[in-house]
């Protein structure tokens, strides 16, 4: 699944790129953290 780095960043296996990168997830994907947290949105 992944989990969380040193640094408190979510972490997702299968990204193939050393350090940190940027991933545009879609609603639904794992380790998105996006926005709509509220449960009106």
């Amino acid at each position: 699944m992944g989990g969380c780095d040193k640094k408190i960043y979510p972490s997702k296996q299968g990204v193939l790129t050393p350090g940190c990168v940027r991933l545009l997830l879609h609603r639904g994907a794992s380790c998105f953290q996006g926005h709509g947290r509220r449960n009106s949105e």
